[in-house]
């Protein structure tokens, strides 16, 4: 988060502070005093990827990569209101990267999702100011682990959605799997 202010001598806008949060969960950030806005920079957790897989037979053996997982949205915000005080907090969320899936285990099992990041309140003491509606840089979608024997590729999980930042919205990048690859059995 950066919180700018306004210079008193001359009149010009300069940078008051930055922040950068890496942990995740529930959080929030206290206003510095002199501040006139925030610039928020958010972006969701990327998902874990599936297992690969193997199959053998006469003919070798066939290496199936997962899926890869999606990667986080990323969302800027600029808010600005004429009742932001020194003290009071902007509380959010930030979502954590999903974990990959250790062994294939079936069609069904994929790497967990990343968590959303998202601006929730304005604050003074516990009066809200402000609700947030739905800003979000989403998280990734887990990718799928291989199943070799249905003979076609895993599913790879779909990039998070990026919502309401009124400077940018940038989706997530779709996870991608690899091609099948053989060799020969030991």
């Amino acid at each position: 988060m950066l919180g700018l202010s306004r210079a008193v001598s001359n009149g010009n806008i300069k940078l008051k502070s930055t922040t950068t949060i890496t942990s995740t969960g529930a959080q929030s950030y206290t206003v510095p005093a002199g501040t006139l806005y925030l610039e928020i920079e958010m972006w969701g957790g990327g998902a874990g990827g599936g297992a690969g897989d193997s199959s053998g037979g006469r003919g070798g053996t066939v290496y199936q990569g997962g899926g890869g997982g999606g990667g986080g949205a990323y969302v800027k915000h600029k808010y600005l209101d004429s009742n932001l005080l020194s003290g009071d907090t902007i509380n959010f969320t930030v979502g954590a990267g999903g974990a990959g899936t250790s062994t294939s285990g079936g069609l069904n099992t994929k790497g967990t999702d990343g968590g959303a990041t998202t601006v929730n309140t304005h604050k003074r003491s516990s009066t809200t100011i402000t609700t947030f509606s739905s800003i979000s840089a989403g998280g990734g979608i887990g990718g799928r682990s291989a199943l070799i024997i249905l003979n076609s590729p895993p599913d790879f999980g779909a990039g998070g959605d990026a919502a309401n930042g009124n400077i940018t919205n940038t989706d997530g990048t779709d996870g991608t799997y690899p091609p099948s690859t053989s060799g020969t059995a030991s």
